[in-house]
């Protein structure tokens, strides 16, 4: 998203943090040699990192990219193979309710991870889209806003045929 005000990358990873704040979601800020800015976790199973950059391009614009990638935790991806090996050797033996139960609770385990990467996706995603229109509203009330105002003047001077002020 091409931005016309400048702004520090910093400030506006922060302004994105501070949005994922009030969501109730645990939000992890990244160290300085991790491949991610921040982590937003939705629960035991699941999360999602998110990966800034500001790249400039001269006369105070940015181009600003966001990069939400869902993160299904090690541990569940291990029990819900577990349990699925379980139901494939209890189906081999012949016992066919226990492998449907073992296997259904590998699936709806494997759906709460994938709801628990859902739900922390979503914020970010609605973080950063914040982000990028309230520096779209600053840009369009910054240096447009005089430009803008007096078209609005001209449009009602000629819709009502009343001179308004400058």
């Amino acid at each position: 998203m091409w931005r016309d005000d400048w702004r520090d990358p910093e400030q506006r990873l922060a302004d994105v943090h501070g949005a994922l704040r009030p969501t109730g979601l645990a939000v992890h800020s990244a160290g300085p040699f991790e491949g991610w800015d921040l982590e937003v976790r939705g629960g035991t199973f699941g999360a999602a990192r998110v990966l800034f950059a500001a790249e400039d391009h001269g006369a105070g614009t940015q181009y600003l990219r966001f990069r939400i990638t869902p993160r299904l935790s090690r541990l569940a991806v291990l029990v819900c193979a577990m349990l699925l090996v379980l139901a494939v050797g209890a189906g081999w033996q012949g016992s066919w309710i226990v492998a449907t139960v073992l296997a259904a609770a590998s699936i709806l385990l494997l759906g709460s991870a994938i709801h628990e990467c859902g739900s922390p996706v979503s914020a970010a995603r609605r973080a950063a889209d914040g982000e990028l229109s309230r520096a779209g509203r600053r840009a369009a009330d910054g240096a447009h806003a005089p430009a803008a105002q007096r078209l609005d003047a001209e449009l009602t001077r000629l819709a009502t045929g009343v001179e308004q002020g400058p």
